[in-house]
């Protein structure tokens, strides 16, 4: 499959960021650039990668030919990685256990985004 790498990373940051079929580029730049937020990431600029980064997993799954850049790849893996990551923290750290619904998550993420 071309860009099978990417394409894993990125269903991986769909599963942890969104929880339902509407707007997922904007919902998981946004939840995603917040929760890099959180390991020190500049969130103005992963928001900007994670969608251009999302816009080149559109063109792979609707059967571009193109394959993703060897760093994008790397970077977007990097990117699932510390969400994973963050994620778990916060489940631990939120109720004392390591499952946190992917639903709360986004109340979490939507909360501390109308904050700022």
């Amino acid at each position: 499959m071309v860009g099978g790498s990417f394409v894993d990373a990125m269903v991986c940051l769909e599963a942890l960021l969104n929880e339902e079929p509407n707007n997922i580029k904007l919902k998981l730049s946004m939840r995603g650039a917040l929760m890099l937020g959180l390991s020190g990431f500049d969130t103005n600029k992963t928001l900007s990668r994670l969608k251009e980064l999302y816009n080149l997993r559109s063109r792979i799954v609707h059967g571009s030919r193109k394959r993703p850049k060897a760093e994008d790849t790397l970077e977007l893996i990097v990117y699932a990685r510390r969400c994973l990551l963050s994620f778990y923290i916060l489940c631990f750290n939120r109720i004392g256990t390591q499952t946190l619904p992917p639903r709360i998550l986004s109340k979490i993420c939507s909360k501390k985004l109308t904050k700022q």
